[in-house]
């Protein structure tokens, strides 16, 4: 070994390289510790020893696996847990005392990592208040709790809905904050669009208010802005709405095989007026190396529907039967049984005790990075024009031969119509931009044999639809995007930038994918 060697060049060498090996490790550890010590004095009688966890804690390596996809190469100085928001104020006021980043976490569910870093992880997990106003029509809800408890609470303490995402554990600030999109989102808007005002932590450790009339650039930014970006945010004031539309509805599925079939029923898809017929829904096509047909599924729910008759009825009128299979239906009386049907299970006796389990925080979270890669793009073809068959005849061929390349293991290719929801608000009235313009919401999600499989294919299927794509969706970051403010922002790109320069000139917010 080098060091053993008796030249003394490699001699001196190999010491002065274990010597900047000991050096640069003290020098973290030192950060780490000098945080600590900073926060002592900085909170004095309000510190306690399970705040702050740093390296050689047992808490710490506890804490690595608490986000859904770590980049190994975030190496965290601390992680504070903060129960109250004067930790999140004097986190970030030892953090610029020491000259170290900051990175937010919630729920820890961000495709790349952006909840943890190699800096203070300041995580809000434990803010969970839940203050529904007197009339029952909005609610303050501290930044940690998670999709799971919001709606488990929504439903125990106020009988309202509220348009969540599909995994409970997701944190809802974190949701929200990149947008906030799912099927009931085409009904009563995106998440962001039913926040009524942010609170946040700003890069001095200062509390400020954000809404339409206070700070309304801020306000604009934080919805679809993407997490991290502008503040730490602590509570919001949310608007949520009446369970009957819900109450009343039918949860459908069904599925084909056959790969001949998938142009045509990506042509109807596209057309499907699936919002006036009060149908919310999101199909799937798998694409898999292990079976020679690709297979769709199509789930949702017929709203406001009383009988399965009833939607049979709509799918007649809209051309659903014209492929091979049989829808299977299930009507249900209560809206939490909908959004436990939409989240991708079946609807179990029990469905309050799947949220308020399922929406544990961390519940999944992960000490390794999957090989999986996903993106998702707001597709519409042409203003004013409709897709020629040929387009989905094309589409559908280039897609089943890449995503069965040597070394593939399977995509699956989600798609979800835009209602009037999303669609109806002007695409400058948010930092949420191609969505409003939209006639679809296309993802891809790719495993291949490794990371850099997965990703180079999932650039490949995203830039096919390039020439036809609005913006991509931040709620899933894309590594692979060449410009990353027009990617995500489009035209509102320089606004953001702008917005994101203010609020964080010296970039004590640490991004996985930094605007400037």
């Amino acid at each position: 070994m080098p060091c053993r060697m008796t030249s003394n060049i490699l001699t001196r060498s190999c010491t002065l390289i274990v010597l900047l090996g000991f050096w640069s490790g003290s020098l973290g550890q030192n950060q780490s510790t000098l945080f600590r010590e900073c926060m002592r004095s900085q909170l004095g009688q309000l510190f306690q020893e399970s705040l702050v966890s740093i390296p050689g804690d047992i808490g710490y390596a506890t804490r690595l696996g608490w986000s859904f996809q770590p980049d190994p190469n975030d190496h965290p100085v601390a992680f504070v847990d903060c129960t109250d928001v004067i930790h999140i104020q004097k986190a970030i006021i030892c953090a610029k005392q020491e000259s170290i980043g900051v990175c937010p976490r919630c729920g820890g569910h961000s495709r790349i990592g952006s909840g943890m870093c190699s800096g203070i992880v300041v995580d809000v997990w434990q803010l969970k208040q839940f203050l529904p106003s007197s009339d029952n029509t909005t609610v303050i809800i501290g930044a940690g709790l998670t999709l799971g408890e919001l709606v488990y609470r929504l439903s125990t303490k106020m009988n309202r809905i509220f348009p969540v995402g599909h995994s409970p554990s997701v944190g809802t600030s974190g949701f929200l904050l990149a947008g906030g999109f799912s099927e009931l989102a085409n009904d009563l808007g995106l998440g962001c669009d039913n926040v009524l005002e942010f609170r946040l932590v700003n890069a001095s450790g200062t509390k400020i208010t954000a809404n339409r009339n206070t700070r309304p650039d801020v306000y604009w930014a934080s919805c679809g802005g993407g997490g991290g970006r502008l503040g730490v945010v602590y509570q919001m004031t949310l608007k949520v709405h009446p369970t009957s539309r819900y109450d009343k509805h039918v949860g459908f599925i069904a599925s084909f095989s056959n790969s001949s079939w998938m142009p045509a029923y990506l042509e109807w898809l596209y057309n499907w007026q699936e919002h006036n017929l009060s149908i919310l829904s999101r199909s799937t096509i798998d694409i898999s190396r292990s079976s020679t047909e690709a297979r769709v599924t199509l789930r949702g729910a017929c709203v406001d529907s009383l009988s399965s008759q009833n939607c049979r009825g709509r799918f007649q009128a809209s051309g659903v039967y014209q492929f091979p299979w049989t829808p299977s239906l299930t009507p249900n009386t209560k809206s939490i049984q909908y959004l436990q049907w939409i989240s991708g299970t079946s609807v179990t006796s029990d469905p309050l005790g799947y949220f308020n389990t399922g929406g544990v925080s961390h519940g999944r979270g992960m000490t390794m990075r999957s090989s999986d890669a996903v993106t998702a793009v707001s597709f519409k073809y042409s203003i004013g024009q409709t897709p020629p068959r040929q387009f989905f005849v094309d589409f559908f061929t280039f897609v089943d031969q890449t995503c069965r390349a040597p070394g593939m293991v399977r995509c699956s290719i989600l798609f979800q119509n835009l209602g009037r929801g999303i669609t109806n608000i002007g695409p400058r009235a948010s930092a949420v931009y191609g969505l409003r313009l939209a006639k679809q919401w296309i993802s891809f999600r790719v495993q291949g044999a490794n990371l850099a499989m997965s990703e180079h294919v999932k650039d490949v299927l995203r830039n096919y639809l390039a020439p036809h794509s609005l913006s991509a969706f931040i709620n899933y970051e894309d590594r692979g995007l060449r410009n990353i403010s027009v990617g995500y922002y489009g035209l509102d790109a320089s606004r953001m930038i702008k917005v994101n320069k203010r609020m964080d000139p010296t970039h004590t917010f640490l991004s996985k994918q930094p605007l400037f």
